[in-house]
């Protein structure tokens, strides 16, 4: 685990970390250009796409991908692990290595004990591109948030979002889908965050429908229009 503070700037990739404070990555955390990190916050992700940022206190764990152009707010946990609830204990004492130093009796327990597995069939969390995460918001390990998804602040999400619904609550429920189905797959089919951004400067954001008219446009007007970030360690 790499600690950053917020004078350490990797200015060449365009990955910024602001506030006091330090943030934190784990080893094979992989993030794109023009990424942006708030502090005393913790990364354990294979792979953060760009443009997307993160508020204070943000606690990252057990996650696949988080795709480009994400919105995080403040004290946010994605990847939450599970505890067994079928065994003597819930406690990660019993089902972890020794997190505790030169505790004699601590120590003793370990010594020589086979740690038992448990096998809790969680897959890693998957973040789509183009989600908005509210503040306090918890997703659980192993869900997967569709691109363009909303998710309320202080949601718990349990299950799989689809992409473009809005979800709230404990546990978190679909309220409502950003569009109808029909601008839903023009999104999904158009796949706007793999183009170059600065192509799709003349595109209307204020208007949905439009603005999928100009990105097929910008598609049939230029051959090399895919995007293709900077990509660097950050531990």
């Amino acid at each position: 685990m790499t600690p950053h503070t917020r004078n350490h700037a990797w200015e060449t990739r365009r990955i910024y970390i602001s506030g006091a404070g330090t943030t934190h990555f784990h080893k094979g955390t992989i993030a794109e250009e023009c990424t942006s990190y708030s502090a005393d916050s913790s990364f354990r992700a294979r792979r953060i796409g760009a443009f997307s940022y993160f508020g204070k206190r943000c606690e990252i764990a057990n996650t696949d991908k988080i795709g480009r152009y994400c919105s995080f707010g403040q004290d946010i946990l994605v990847g939450a692990g599970p505890h067994p609830t079928d065994w003597l204990s819930s406690s990660n004492m019993f089902f972890r290595a020794n997190r505790v130093a030169d505790h004699p009796s601590v120590s003793a327990f370990f010594d020589g004990r086979e740690i038992p597995p448990f096998r809790h069939g969680k897959a890693m969390c998957t973040i789509g591109h183009d989600v908005w995460c509210g503040s306090k918001a918890m997703v659980m390990m192993g869900v997967t948030v569709g691109h363009g998804a909303v998710i309320a602040g202080g949601a718990v999400v349990t299950k799989d979002v689809p992409p473009y619904a809005i979800v709230g609550g404990n546990p978190a429920r679909i309220i409502r889908m950003r569009f109808d189905e029909h601008i839903v797959d023009r999104m999904l089919a158009s796949a706007w965050w793999d183009i170059k951004p600065n192509l799709l400067k003349d595109v209307d954001v204020t208007d949905p429908v439009r603005a999928l008219d100009q990105i097929g446009e910008i598609k049939a007007a230029h051959n090399d229009w895919a995007y293709e970030p900077a990509v660097m360690a950050l531990a």
